[in-house]
């Protein structure tokens, strides 16, 4: 019998250094339902929100809206997504979708590669300082994601 992998010992540090935010980044260290990139929303990219929409279970973009993309996360037993940002002031955004789930004015039921491009555009030759940092945040949890622990 396998179990689930234990938080990686090197967790915090990275999530301290480089304020991320801990769940992707965690369940894609112990390679759960998690990812850094999701689909053409790459993790550490910075993304322009074409339109203004809410997620059918929580979360709302503005349009005009500037995000650095920090992962995902799925909840395989609902159907769920959570994709997470960050916004220009540094605050985290999470935005939970549920498939076939019932939907009000404005909301998305589910944002992928078939429709991502009416959402989200790549903000081309972004040289921020963020950017630099979440490259090298990406490096050092690749490399964490590849060291054999004990």
């Amino acid at each position: 019998m396998t179990g689930i992998p234990l938080r990686h010992d090197a967790l915090d540090a990275m999530v301290e250094k480089f304020n991320l935010v801990e769940e992707p980044v965690d369940m894609w260290l112990r390679q759960l339902s998690s990812g850094l990139d999701y689909g053409r929303l790459i993790f550490g990219q910075r993304y322009l929100a074409l339109q203004s929409f809410a997620a059918n279970r929580h979360g709302e973009v503005t349009k005009g809206e500037k995000l650095h993309f920090l992962g995902y996360f799925f909840f395989p037993f609902h159907d769920g997504l959570r994709l997470f940002f960050e916004r220009r002031d540094g605050g985290k955004l999470i935005l939970e979708f549920e498939e076939g789930a019932d939907l009000q004015d404005g909301e998305v039921s589910m944002i992928d590669n078939r429709n991502v491009d009416q959402f989200f555009a790549p903000v081309r030759f972004d040289l921020s300082k963020r950017t630099k940092r979440l490259t090298a945040a990406r490096a050092i949890i690749e490399f964490h994601k590849k060291r054999v622990r004990p």
